[in-house]
This record gives C-alpha cells, structure tokens and sequence, in this order.
C-alpha cells in the first residue's frame, strides 16, 4: 500500500484507523485512450484497506492521478455514486457537525449552500440551522449562462433547474457580501485545490469571494493528495470531512 505523506497537514487532520481489515470495496477501473487508443490504465480499489486511504492513490504509480483531471473525477464520481444512503447520511451529518463547531460559520450571518447531487454531501441540516438561527441562505442558480447566489427561505422554493440540480429563482434576492460559501465538488487535495464537474460555473460565480470564506464539504475519499489545477481553477481555504476538519495548506 503506498505510504502516507501527512507532512505539514497532520496536525489539521483527524487520521482514519489503520487497523487492518478485508476491503469490502468493488474493484474500479480508469480506462483512458492513448495516442495508439489500445491501452488501459488501472487502479484496484482492492489495493486499499478502506476507501479514506484514497487520498494517497495518486503515489500508486499505475495511474498519474495528478495530471489528469477527467481520469480523477470519473474515478471519484464512481466510487461516490456507488456508496449507500445510510453511509452518505451518517458521514453528512458527522460533516455538519464539524462545520456547526467553526467560529467562521457560527459568526457568518449569510451563507451560501448548495442543492446535493450524485449524492454529494447533503446540505438540509446545515440549511435547518442556518434558517433556526435567523441568518440568511442562498442557493446557486445558472442564468445567462452564469452562476449567482439568491436568498432562499425554504427548501420548497427550489425547483429543477440547468442539469436538473434544483435551484431557486433567478428573480430572488441576490446574495450582496457573503460571509460564507459552501462548496460541492467531486475531488480535493490537501493545497485546497478543487476539481468540479468540468463546467467552470464556482470557479467564476465566487472570484470575488476570499479563500478563507470558501469551505469544501467532501468525504473522506475524496481527498487525495494531490488533484490537477487549471489555470482558472479556484480553491477553497478549508475541507471538511467526516473525519475532521483541514486548513488548506498553501
């Protein structure tokens, strides 16, 4: 199994048990086209003790998770698609409540969330709090081609919208200074770089928003070490995940 490198993130990090265990995990394949479109490249999930020791898959040496973005997100979108509810329901709640004991959220008055897909870390509890306190939620929704925040007051103003995500009304107040913004995503690293669905919409719809404001919630598989960024590509000051809680390093 390759070795962890927890240098410089350590400290920040709640290190999953290493107690040994038979995977339970279905083998997963990354195909990818070469040049002469006759090769296949591999990573057996069977390799790893349980899935939080992901974050350590782009050393494996069979596949150069680092330098390619796309073999990244198929290989973490399958994984993540692929878990059940019940799991998904418990690390989302075990995610709020590491998010529900930061200084930042409880002092942030307007926050913004997303509506979960492909069964991305569900936001209803962090919603239900953010409404029981008095403070102010927004949601993203895609107009013109562009991603804003506008306020929602209860999850039945949401509705299908582009890529069938729901979202509320273009028409709705728009978010003005944000305290916080809750980011979605389909892989993370420990710099705080963030691969998306490919789209661009955060990378531009939060430019104007400072990288400590910005807070990835993810499962712990994730995570990886290293993910690939683009020149446009955004990260986030902070990852949370059932786990415990990273800064970004830089």
């Amino acid at each position: 199994m390759p070795k962890r490198d927890l240098t410089d993130w350590s400290k920040y990090w709640i290190t999953p048990s290493t107690t040994k265990k038979h995977s339970v995990l279905t083998k997963a394949f990354l195909e990818k086209d070469s040049e002469e479109k006759n090769w296949k490249t591999r990573i057996n999930t069977d390799d790893f003790e349980k899935a939080e020791d992901l974050h350590s898959v782009a050393e494996a040496g069979s596949l150069n998770l680092s330098n390619d973005k796309e073999s990244v997100r198929s290989f973490i979108l399958d994984l993540r698609i692929n878990r059940s509810r019940e799991e998904l329901r418990l690390k989302s709640s075990a995610i709020f409540t590491a998010l529900a004991a930061l200084d930042c959220y409880r002092s942030a008055a307007r926050i913004a969330l997303y509506s979960p897909v492909r069964n991305e870390v569900d936001t209803s509890e962090i919603f239900a709090d953010i409404v029981a306190g008095g403070r102010e939620a927004y949601f993203p929704v895609v107009t013109g081609g562009e991603l804003l925040f506008t306020r929602v007051r209860d999850l039945s103003e949401l509705s299908p919208g582009a890529y069938g995500i729901p979202e509320p009304q273009a028409s709705a107040e728009e978010a003005r200074g944000l305290d916080l913004v809750l980011l979605p995503g389909v892989a993370f690293d420990t710099s705080g770089n963030r691969i998306g669905y490919g789209k661009g919409y955060y990378d531009r719809a939060i430019s104007g928003v400072p990288r400590e404001k910005r807070i990835a919630l993810a499962y712990g598989f994730q995570v990886l070490k290293s993910v690939p960024r683009g020149k446009h590509d955004l990260g986030c000051g902070m990852v949370i995940t059932e786990s415990g809680v990273f800064i970004a390093r830089e």
